[in-house]
């Protein structure tokens, strides 16, 4: 089925084709080709066009409990572990070389219904409700080759890549993915590519957070090159991408996309590139932004003027955050700290990404809404414009 998308596009060039049309000359088609309208039958209105065109892509519902398919691309060291969507990867880089260090599979996901956006409620009992508890339900190993044929076989041609941040385990990550999946209604193929993030349990809370930083930093510095294999790799399935990036995971994917961009003639990788409170050093990333631009054919930035975790950020590394808020040319810089302002300063302000206001926000992206027709998108203002855009509350 022909997605979203490109019936949109057809759907606008005839609009405009019939707009210039004039009654200066007729052409009139060969009798066979002429349609003939009942008497009573009504035009279609633009809104009902596309409203058709929409309701007609949307398969699959998203309104009722599902099993979500993750497709996963992780350098983590494995485990022993019988499950391996359930801690079956540690927090450390696998020490395989080259392209033997990446494994490939498949979670299946229960994804609630009755769930609020952007939390996850899991269970590890198959005997809790179902309707309200995300549970793997499965795990399916693929290699190099499988992994490739079946991303290919995408039934919308579209696929979401997911890529983390700082301090979330193999299974956090999953569990995300299959969040955001269901709740954007994504109707393509779901992946995650996985970095080695993660500290010990209740780490942020604790005087070790530099300690973890500085790994998960050390750890994303050294999957550069294996993001770079994962990114070419999608470049030769050649399907409409959308890549989803969360706080440090930008260590990982701008310097990946940077390098191909650089390195090889591939011509737009990325339909949209959705960063997402970048955890990234904003000089450096000015520099790299034309060599992104070269890949991604739209580059949209969530900021904040509220994250505490990237406050934290600027003073372990000494510089700037992209995700703090600052104007980059062709980019929408779209700021969120209107609808995520942590309550009497305290909380990091740093988890938009999944929720409610930013995922309508994306949702209305992945069609094709440009920012300014998107709802509770208004203009910046002010003397000192550090976006384009603000989200209402």
């Amino acid at each position: 089925m022909q997605n979203f998308n490109s019936q949109a596009l057809a759907l606008t060039a005839t609009l405009i084709l019939t707009s210039c049309s004039t009654t200066q000359e007729t052409v009139v088609p060969p009798a066979p080709q002429i349609s003939v309208r009942a008497e009573n039958e009504i035009p279609k209105s633009v809104n009902e066009q596309v409203a058709s065109l929409l309701n007609a892509s949307r398969t699959e519902k998203f309104s009722d409990t599902l099993p979500i398919d993750v497709y996963y691309a992780t350098n983590r060291e494995t485990t022993t572990t019988q499950d391996p969507c359930v801690e079956g990867f540690t927090i450390e880089r696998s020490q395989k070389s080259d392209s033997d260090g990446i494994s490939y599979g498949i979670c299946r996901v229960n994804v609630p219904k009755i769930h609020a956006t952007g939390q996850i409620a899991f269970s590890n009992n198959y005997s809790d409700d179902s309707d309200r508890y995300f549970k793997m339900l499965s795990h399916k190993k693929l290699d190099f080759d499988s992994f490739q044929r079946n991303i290919h076989k995408s039934r919308t041609r579209e696929i979401l890549v997911f890529v983390h941040g700082f301090n979330v385990k193999f299974e956090e990550a999953v569990l995300r993915a299959s969040q955001l999946a269901y709740d954007l209604k994504f109707q393509g193929t779901v992946i995650l590519f996985s970095w080695p993030a993660g500290g010990d349990s209740g780490i942020l809370s604790t005087p070790l957070i530099g300690k973890t930083y500085a790994h998960n930093k050390a750890n994303a510095a050294q999957s550069v090159n294996d993001a770079v294999d994962f990114f070419d790799l999608l470049s030769r399935i050649d399907l409409k991408t959308y890549v989803y990036v969360h706080s440090m995971g930008h260590q990982v994917v701008i310097p990946a996309l940077v390098n191909l961009a650089r390195t090889t003639d591939i011509k737009m990788l990325v339909d949209e590139l959705i960063l997402n409170a970048p955890d990234f050093d904003i000089k450096e990333f000015e520099k790299l932004s034309p060599e992104l631009l070269k890949l991604a054919r739209h580059i949209t930035i969530y900021c904040s003027y509220n994250d505490n975790a990237l406050l934290a950020s600027q003073k372990f590394n000494g510089a700037a955050r992209v995700g703090a808020c600052e104007l980059v040319p062709g980019m929408d810089v779209i700021n969120v700290s209107e609808i995520d302002e942590p309550i009497l300063g305290l909380g990091l302000g740093h988890s938009y990404y999944s929720s409610r206001a930013v995922l309508t926000d994306v949702a209305q992206i992945i069609i094709g809404v440009e920012a300014e027709n998107r709802l509770f998108v208004r203009k910046t203002g002010g003397s000192k414009i550090k976006e384009n855009f603000y989200l209402r509350p």
